[in-house]
């Protein structure tokens, strides 16, 4: 027994030894390329865009993280991008406070909308890509919200609420963004303040709203904040329903202010997935009373976003700059974006409802997957398709990761690969990423 735990001990200063090995070449080799200041994940899972600081954007594979295709935007430094809900345009908002419609396709563009005299932080497009809603989070810059006809350019409305963080409920009916330190609901027909979820209490205990979800049917609304704290909303009544910490550990040393901090947050309608920027994922269920998983051994993230069905997780920071994991893989997690494929699918066929089947044993992963591969193309959203195959592949221990239900562990060699054996494209600058 104590052999094995010194073989442990000297196996992770070793691997410790190999990551700061790993940063500095990385640093070293990729000094003259472009820092990732921005980037959105595609409708459809398979594609993110990247927004570079020198005015490229990089459609990466989600699958192989490999660059499929980029061009360059001619706005300087890209502050933002939006795909149009068919995947088809792509928006980007730039250092020079222009905002562009791009045709990936052949990559032209399409539109310009007006100068914004800031470069805009938001771009977001209406369920029926009709209309796209900018923002810059600049306080003393007037107006900062706009609204824009994505057909023709012109603009529609504009108003003074400064809201960062753009997001539209899945019904379309309601915005939402932060406004001074707390989330609001935004109306988007007028752009004017409707609701803010905050409690009397909140400003002196640290509750500035950090990253929210929307559930999928548009009746809750879950928020992380500053203070590592996680909340539950009833967006009806405006009340909380329930409330826990996002970090197993909040007032240890691993655990600042700064480290509490939720990074990313997603509701699936069964379960709360968190990621604090100190590398900790968590899922729970809807109260927060019962823990799914918890992994304490993922890089930092300084930045994340999960995929449109919350099965993967694109995090910037730590060693590698850019990555894409799947998170607390689990037989639970697998079900649930199962039923959520099932609800979104074109057509209730006997295969989308039998794929929706809860799914228990390890050894039943083989005919779900067989299932889903089966299914014809169109079948079930191919983001939800995506996910599921990823979610998967992680539970039955493949792609690197060890256990299915419960605890897993990503192995970290693939820093050792990328750096040393293959072409990296982004560089690894903490200061810029964070901007």
């Amino acid at each position: 027994m104590k052999v094995n735990r010194l073989s442990r001990l000297f196996l992770t200063a070793l691997l410790t030894c190999l990551s700061l090995i790993c940063a500095a070449a990385t640093t070293a080799q990729t000094s003259e390329e472009p820092m990732i200041r921005i980037w959105a994940w595609s409708p459809d899972g398979q594609t993110v865009a990247l927004g570079m600081d020198d005015g490229t954007v990089q459609l990466v594979d989600a699958t192989t993280l490999r660059v499929v295709n980029r061009f360059d935007t001619g706005q300087g430094s890209v502050r933002a991008v939006a795909w149009r809900g068919d995947g088809q345009v792509l928006a980007t908002g730039g250092a020079d406070g222009s905002v562009k419609l791009w045709a990936l396709s052949d990559r032209t563009l399409l539109l310009q909308l007006g100068d914004h005299g800031q470069p805009p932080k938001e771009i977001l497009w209406s369920l029926n890509q009709q209309v796209i809603y900018t923002a810059t989070t600049d306080p003393d810059y007037s107006p900062a919200l706009r609204k824009w006809d994505a057909t023709t350019g012109v603009l529609l409305l504009e108003n003074d609420v400064v809201a960062g963080g753009l997001t539209l409920s899945p019904n379309g009916q309601t915005l939402f963004g932060v406004t001074g330190i707390q989330l609001s609901s935004i109306s988007p027909e007028t752009l004017e303040i409707i609701d803010t979820y905050r409690l009397d209490q909140d400003h002196e205990q640290g509750y500035q709203a950090i990253r929210w979800s929307i559930s999928p049917h548009s009746e809750r609304l879950v928020i992380g904040y500053l203070n590592g704290r996680v909340r539950v909303w009833d967006l009806v009544n405006v009340s909380v329903l329930h409330e826990f910490n996002a970090h197993p550990n909040p007032s240890g040393l691993c655990c600042t202010v700064t480290d509490s901090t939720v990074a990313a947050i997603y509701d699936d309608g069964q379960f709360v997935s968190s990621i604090t920027v100190d590398g900790t994922f968590r899922v729970w269920d809807m109260t927060g009373e019962r823990g799914i998983s918890t992994v304490n051994d993922h890089p930092i993230a300084l930045r994340t976003s999960f995929s449109p069905y919350g099965g993967r997780l694109s995090v910037v920071g730590g060693v590698i700059p850019f990555q894409i994991l799947t998170p607390a893989p689990s037989l639970e997690r697998l079900s649930a974006i199962a039923a959520l494929c099932a609800r979104d699918a074109t057509t209730q066929t006997r295969a989308v409802t039998t794929l929706a089947q809860p799914i228990t044993t390890l050894d039943a992963l083989p005919a779900f997957v067989a299932q889903l591969d089966a299914l014809p193309d169109g079948a079930i959203p191919p983001a939800c398709a995506a996910d599921l195959r990823a979610v998967a592949a992680a539970s039955s221990g493949r792609v690197g990761v060890s256990g299915g239900m419960g605890r897993v562990r990503f192995w970290r060699f693939g820093c050792i690969v990328q750096v040393f054996c293959c072409q990296k494209p982004f560089k690894h600058n903490t200061e810029s990423l964070i901007q």
